[in-house]
């Protein structure tokens, strides 16, 4: 699978999927959207995967830092080996 990076709305989600249709049907089913919700504005590009360890899944349930942060999950690497499915697996929404 890949992990494709879309822009929707000012919020940045991420899908593991197989492919760019099947991440764009993921994103779509799980905010209950149709396709002509999306307009130029919005932006779907793939991460390449050796970039998957750049990239990291905060808790944010958990307690920030003093510096505001909050504790690191894993990275997209790490997430992508166990990924069996296709779904939207980060974002910087609240869900």
């Amino acid at each position: 699978m890949n992990v494709y990076k879309f822009n929707v709305n000012g919020e940045i989600e991420y899908v593991c999927a197989s492919t760019t249709i099947e991440a764009i049907h993921v994103l779509l089913k799980t905010h209950d959207m149709l396709f002509e919700d999306l307009d130029h504005t919005d932006d779907i590009k793939e991460i390449p995967k050796g970039e998957w360890d750049k990239y990291t899944i905060f808790d944010d349930e958990s307690i920030m830092d003093l510096d505001g942060n909050y504790a690191p999950l894993m990275t997209f690497g790490e997430y992508m080996a166990e990924a069996k499915t296709p779904e939207l697996f980060c974002s910087t929404a609240n869900m």
